[in-house]
């Protein structure tokens, strides 16, 4: 199996860069890394000890704001291009930060491969030379992804305040009902697909993570009992027109894995009727096999 890591600087060198490649061949991977040479003078692809590095040569200069901003569209474009022509070269792709995940989701979903999205820095929050409302774009399109990943990692606990930010009244639907209000708390935990919290009577409870209702939205499986929330309902699925909704994504989530759960499943929607997984799975009109 081989994960290529994808990072926007040559590796020339990158500590990071170079801990994680060498921790996944320890663990039995190989890995390639592929990078973005500004100067379009360093070796187009080097031997390491922990795998390749390909390097395409885009000029550009670091940090000149906006100005960039052409290197920046023609290196997302290269990026895309290199993914297509070696697609089957590799069955994961570890993205760092914000300027390599766009290209490498649009392939990971073409190509159905498993697509980690490792945050060194929450893109929007250092752009200092850069309009208000372009941060804020960036920052929804950066939000909307983390719900479109299989994983998330982030460098410490200090970037959960930046991902899980109910500060803006857009998105935590309090402009809804007049002027809104800004809350911010930093989580406990941040849940991830197939985590199992262990319960008082010795069970444990599965989470399932189902985006499309919302980037975040989680089922939880117990005993086998559903707790779909506002994924999936009575013969219905649930509205997608929220901020980071996604009809084609709730779609996806309920019939990639919920109808993988066994027929006789218990299905308790946060509205309606208890139905079953057999049941929706066969008259369920928004996603009937």
């Amino acid at each position: 199996m081989k994960v290529l890591i994808l990072r926007s600087n040559p590796i020339a060198p990158d500590p990071r860069v170079e801990k994680i490649a060498r921790a996944l061949c320890q663990q039995g991977w190989r890995v390639e890394v592929l990078g973005w040479d500004r100067t379009t003078a360093l070796p187009s692809l080097v031997q390491t000890d922990f795998g390749v590095v390909h390097r395409l040569p885009i000029r550009a200069r670091f940090g000149s704001g906006l100005g960039n901003l052409p290197q920046l569209l023609r290196w997302q474009v290269g990026l895309f291009l290199w993914l297509v022509r070696h697609q089957k070269d590799f069955q994961a792709v570890h993205a760092c930060d914000f300027d390599t995940v766009l290209p490498a989701l649009l392939v990971g979903r073409l190509r159905k491969i498993p697509l980690i999205y490792d945050i060194f820095d929450f893109y929007a929050d250092h752009l200092r030379r850069t309009p208000h409302w372009i941060k804020s774009l960036i920052r929804k399109v950066d939000l909307w992804v983390i719900g479109q990943v299989d994983a998330v990692i982030l460098v410490d606990d200090s970037r959960r305040s930046q991902i899980v930010d109910l500060a803006d009244p857009a998105l935590n639907l309090s402009g809804w009902f007049g002027g809104g209000f800004s809350y911010r708390r930093q989580s406990e935990k941040l849940l991830v697909h197939g985590d199992e919290i262990p319960l008082p009577d010795g069970s444990t409870l599965r989470v399932i993570h189902t985006p499309g209702h919302t980037p975040g939205s989680a089922c939880f499986l117990w005993k086998g009992m559903l707790f779909s929330g506002d994924t999936l309902f009575f013969e219905g699925i649930g509205r997608c027109d929220l901020p980071g909704g996604d009809e084609r994504q709730i779609r996806e989530s309920i019939r990639t894995r919920l109808f993988t759960l066994p027929d006789e499943t218990r299905v308790l929607p946060g509205h309606m009727n208890e139905t079953t997984i057999a049941h929706e799975r066969r008259h369920n009109p928004f996603v009937s096999e």
